[in-house]
């Protein structure tokens, strides 16, 4: 096993070779039943597949949000927030559902469905949970950035980049549920953007693997699967390449514009153009401005987008960020 990164020794990992391999083994042997990956309840499996589908019929999300009184708290208690200007008091997920649209509750329902899967663990150590928080909203923030994108270049499903941006990580959960040091220790040693061809090396497998691994296991569809297990490679997926390269895209630009935290890697290389102090105007001071496109691997994204559309798209993801964030704060 090499315990160097770009020439960075990893001296936490300086294993001897049979440490290493029996570490390597005994992991695999731990997933290959897929025990240790937790069940997604069955209410939250109905609800992300109806909010994927625009077309779905209204009744059916409203009543399968009402069918979780938990969510439909939440959802009603941030439809009600300043943040959504309402001058009358929503009082029922239907009257949600019209006022402030489809698009926004599928949203907001989708997003509370899945932290099930981040934040019901047994691991109630500080750093885990700051993790999982941080795992949690970089996601939120791939999936407003997945929905934007899908929108502008018109061959994607909204709803289905959403859920695939938010779910894309996932199999981080795993590796945080059988492996909390060895992991966090990995995140805290690996230089940003290059955890993937170390967690091969240390563990077997990679976290786009074990998400689809995940996504098969909760009957989630073939296509959400491919999004979360290539959205790294995604030149490499079978099929669906066009959501792939959508997650890809959306993966690299949440991150450069700080909307949401980007997981276990590093701070946002840029938010938002830097301006002289005596700049006033709110439309200059947030416009956008970006490095070179680079993903994960220091590739070329698969998705360029020019100026205009980037400003659009960042925008839009920031006002949705900031929407979904209400809704997963409400109590």
């Amino acid at each position: 096993m090499n315990n160097s990164l770009n020439g960075s020794t990893l001296p936490w990992f300086d294993w001897s070779q049979t440490d290493q391999d029996r570490f390597r083994t005994e992991f695999l042997q731990k997933i290959e039943t897929l025990d240790s990956i937790k069940p997604i309840p069955t209410v939250a499996i109905r609800l992300l597949e109806a909010c994927r589908d625009q077309n779905e019929n209204i009744g059916e999300l409203v009543n399968l949000i009402e069918s979780d009184p938990a969510i439909a708290v939440r959802i009603l208690t941030a439809a009600n927030s300043p943040l959504f200007g309402q001058s009358r008091l929503i009082n029922s997920i239907q009257h949600a559902v019209v006022v402030l649209g489809f698009s926004v509750i599928s949203q907001m329902a989708s997003t509370l469905a899945t932290m099930t899967v981040f934040f019901e663990t047994e691991d109630n150590q500080p750093e885990m949970i700051d993790q999982r928080e941080r795992l949690f909203h970089h996601s939120i923030g791939c999936a407003v950035v997945a929905r934007s994108i899908a929108i502008v270049v018109d061959t994607v499903d909204p709803g289905e980049a959403y859920l695939a941006g938010a779910l894309h990580d996932v199999g981080k959960l795993v590796f945080f549920e059988l492996a909390p040091v060895e992991y966090q220790r990995l995140s805290t040693l690996s230089k940003p953007n290059i955890n993937i061809s170390v967690e091969h090396d240390i563990f077997g497998i990679t976290h786009p693997e074990l998400g689809q691994r995940c996504a098969e296991k909760w009957g989630l569809s073939d296509e959400i699967g491919m999004a979360i297990g290539f959205h790294h490679h995604p030149n490499e997926a079978p099929f669906c390449l066009e959501l792939v390269k959508v997650i890809e895209t959306a993966n690299y630009y949440s991150a450069t514009w700080g909307i949401g935290d980007h997981g276990l890697e590093s701070e946002p290389q840029v938010s938002v153009q830097d301006q002289p102090e005596n700049v006033t105007d709110s439309a200059a001071r947030n416009t956008v401005t970006l490095p070179a496109a680079l993903n994960d691997d220091g590739h070329q994204c698969s998705i360029l987008l020019d100026e205009s559309t980037q400003q659009i798209c960042f925008e839009k993801s920031r006002a949705d960020y900031e929407k979904i964030s209400t809704a997963c704060k409400s109590n």
